[in-house]
């Protein structure tokens, strides 16, 4: 018994001993090391608190660019300056990784830390050498083009030659946020003229915007919000005066039922907003884009019968527009996921063709019609009768469909888009039909310009690659036959 009594007093005496060490130990290194780190750093001028729990030095109103150098250069060259966050005013900076170019960085802080509006919650500085970034923290997103311009006389009035990114928003960025101002490469030369212009904006500016300034200084991307066609007017028309010469601008009008307005300096809202009642009038579900050159407008409708009389409504809007009507009928195919059934041209020929081409999905078939097949090819106009609900492969219908989609006509060649072939992978999921196209004349013999997969069956290309030629094959031949 005195023997386990014994050894518990040494086992206890041990650990003392251990635990005493130790702490002797924190005191002196990393702890007596930290807790010097931060007595130097508060005597030093200009610094107004140091709080070495939360590592955060905050330098007074009235601190210069060689004293907050110095602050700089002695937590970076401390021996663990851990994650230390140097502020001025409600900018911030961690300075644990300044090892490089200090003066570059103690004047972009001083410079930024000059900035003084109550909407400003927070500038945090991601200084890393030539590429340095400011994010702004704005609650009110009405607030934020006026602070831009604050941020760039502040760049102007500055010590640091570089440029800098500069994001005012909730702190997600001009992506992810609401209503942001984003300004790319803004240094102090040309910053004058810059916070000029966003003054301007700012004063004919009364709702949120999201607003990107390119590297030349250029508005590269202005979009507003507004309630009605009204307040429309009142807006674009103080909006357009600010533009310069290849600058746009977009206008949401609308609460539930958005319409997205672009347009350029000089141009009028008007005849747009005309254009959007004519189309609401004649049948259209929805309209959700016009552009103020009235060369191009989207527009929804219910059904494939309602899309002629939008033609129709649209036709004495001048020869350069370019009419979309989509309606809702997804079709997948290429691969490339779904979309909805449309026909994309003249407002005249949105007005011809659209009751042709619905005898064809009568049939059951969504159909395509447009004037450019892919962005990245040199396509040209298209149309693609597709069968409903999966594509699948109707030989015997083949023939009826061409000769319908001969008899819609056209000027000049036309991709005709039809389904010539099934495989099958062998496993669930990875079946489809290959669409081949045929570049021909509304009249004329077609040659097989390509061939498109309808599912993403990637995982058995093989099976895929083997039925493209009797795809097109029979497809062709179906095209060549019909009258």
């Amino acid at each position: 018994m005195i023997r386990e009594h014994r050894f518990a007093v040494v086992v206890v005496v041990v650990l003392l001993a251990v635990a005493v060490f130790g702490g002797v130990r924190w005191w002196r290194s990393d702890g007596q090391v930290e807790r010097r780190l931060a007595g130097e750093v508060a005597d030093l001028p200009g610094v107004r608190d140091v709080d070495s729990d939360e590592k955060r030095v905050v330098l007074s109103d009235e601190i210069t660019m060689e004293r907050t150098t110095k602050v700089l250069e002695r937590l970076a060259t401390a021996e663990d300056p851990r994650d230390w966050t140097v502020q001025a005013g409600v900018a911030e900076l961690g300075a644990s990784d300044v090892d490089f170019a200090v003066g570059d960085v103690a004047a972009g802080l001083v410079m930024f830390g000059t900035v003084r509006d109550p909407e400003v919650e927070r500038i945090l500085l991601d200084d890393r050498g030539m590429n340095p970034r400011a994010q702004l923290t704005v609650a009110e997103p009405g607030a934020r083009i006026e602070v831009a311009r604050k941020v760039v006389s502040a760049v102007a009035e500055g010590e640091d030659g570089r440029s800098w990114d500069v994001v005012v928003g909730d702190g997600m960025g001009a992506t992810g946020g609401q209503a942001s101002v984003e300004m790319r490469k803004v240094a102090s030369e040309g910053a004058r003229g810059l916070a000029g212009r966003l003054g301007r904006l700012a004063d004919v500016v009364r709702t949120p915007a999201d607003l990107v300034v390119d590297t030349t200084g250029l508005i590269s991307e202005l979009r507003l919000s507004v309630a009605d066609e009204q307040a429309a007017r009142t807006t674009w028309g103080a909006v357009e005066g600010v533009l310069e010469k290849d600058e746009k601008a977009q206008l949401v009008v609308g609460e539930s039922e958005k319409v997205t307005y672009e347009g350029a300096a000089g141009e009028r809202i008007e005849p747009a907003l005309a254009a959007t009642r004519d189309l609401l009038d004649a049948g259209a579900s929805a309209v959700t884009w016009v552009d103020l050159g009235l060369t191009e407008i989207a527009a929804e409708a219910e059904r494939l019968s309602a899309v002629a009389a939008l033609g129709k409504a649209t036709a004495d809007l001048g020869p350069k527009l370019k009419l979309s009507v989509t309606w809702p009928e997804p079709v997948a195919w290429r691969g490339d996921g779904s979309g909805p059934a449309q026909i994309v041209d003249s407002p005249a020929e949105v007005a011809r063709v659209a009751p042709k081409l619905a005898k064809v999905a009568k049939l059951g078939y969504v159909i395509l019609w447009g004037q450019q097949l892919t962005a990245r090819d040199d396509d040209g106009a298209y149309v693609l009768a597709y069968p409903k609900p999966e594509g699948d492969f109707r030989k015997d219908e083949l023939g009826k469909v061409m000769t319908l989609l001969r008899e819609v006509g056209w000027s000049g060649e036309r991709l005709v888009g039809a389904v010539g072939a099934a495989y099958d992978c062998g496993h669930e999921g990875e079946s489809g039909t290959v669409v081949a196209w045929i570049r021909s004349t509304a009249k004329g013999r077609g040659t097989v310009a390509k061939t498109d997969y309808s599912r993403a069956g990637t995982v058995c290309e093989e099976q895929i690659d083997a039925v493209r030629p009797l795809a097109a094959g029979t497809v062709a031949t179906a095209w060549n036959a019909a009258r």
